[in-house]
């Protein structure tokens, strides 16, 4: 089963149910619509858990997810250009 979660669920479970955030941690496969702190806070969570852990996303925000670009591994970025 695979699950995705967003940024509000995220920070939901975080402040009420801690042992249900570490079993979602194992199976959400797509995190969405998360501040760049939440986003710092699952980086930081997927690695205790010894998973190994990249970030993707447009590269807006780079200023703004500086956090999250200095605990995960790798980080790639998506742009769309026009032609």
């Amino acid at each position: 089963m695979a699950l995705a979660i967003n940024g509000k669920a995220f920070h939901y479970l975080q402040q009420n149910d801690v042992g249900l955030l570490k079993t979602v941690l194992h199976k959400a496969v797509v995190y969405s619509r998360m501040s760049p702190m939440h986003k710092a806070e699952l980086v930081v969570g997927l690695q205790e858990l010894g998973l190994t852990v990249g970030m993707c996303g447009d590269g807006a925000n780079v200023r703004n997810n500086s956090g999250i670009i200095k605990h995960s591994y790798s980080l790639i970025t998506i742009r769309t250009v026009a032609l």
